[in-house]
């Protein structure tokens, strides 16, 4: 059981990413544009929620969650 829980830990921890620099929408969309790239991404969902952009980038193989806060986010939101 032990062994499971790890193998799902490491999977969760490759598969989100955290943003809590407050850096710049370019910066946003570079990072997120080089995921879709690098995953070949089928698909790209994004979602504000206040100060939290979060960007989903679905590919064939993997998927993962790109977490911003902060910084001109915040625009987004509101």
């Amino acid at each position: 059981m032990n062994v499971l829980l790890d193998k799902l830990e490491e999977r969760f921890q490759r598969s989100n990413r955290v943003f809590d620099s407050g850096m710049v929408l370019t910066e946003m969309v570079r990072i997120s544009s080089e995921y879709a790239a690098t995953l070949s991404a089928r698909n790209v969902r994004l979602a504000a929620c206040g100060e939290r952009i979060w960007v989903r980038v679905e590919a064939k193989e993997e998927s993962v969650n790109l977490l911003f806060s902060g910084g001109e986010n915040s625009a987004l939101a509101g």
